[in-house]
């Protein structure tokens, strides 16, 4: 008889009543032209273009705060210039 309870327990609470949403998120063609700028800039390794292309990801998230590819090409960049601190937030 416990056993069957555990089991059923198991079974209810492990189902998923929503639907997770995974539709990819919609590109803004004006970010992503400053998002473009950017990622043409990554060869160079250099501090100066490091920074240009991070204000080219900030005014790509300022058109378009939600997507996830802007956040984390900046994050890489502000890690790479060890600003740990402003990569997470």
């Amino acid at each position: 008889m416990g056993i069957s309870i555990l089991i059923a327990i198991c079974f209810i609470g492990c189902k998923t009543r929503n639907k997770v949403d995974i539709t990819p998120h919609k590109v803004s063609p004006e970010a992503d032209t400053f998002y473009r700028k950017a990622t043409a800039l990554l060869s160079y390794y250099d501090k100066d273009s490091t920074q240009k292309c991070i204000n080219l990801l900030d005014s790509a998230l300022e058109i378009d705060s939600l997507n996830p590819d802007y956040y984390g090409v900046k994050a890489k960049l502000l890690s790479e210039l060890g600003l740990l601190d402003s990569s997470t937030g």
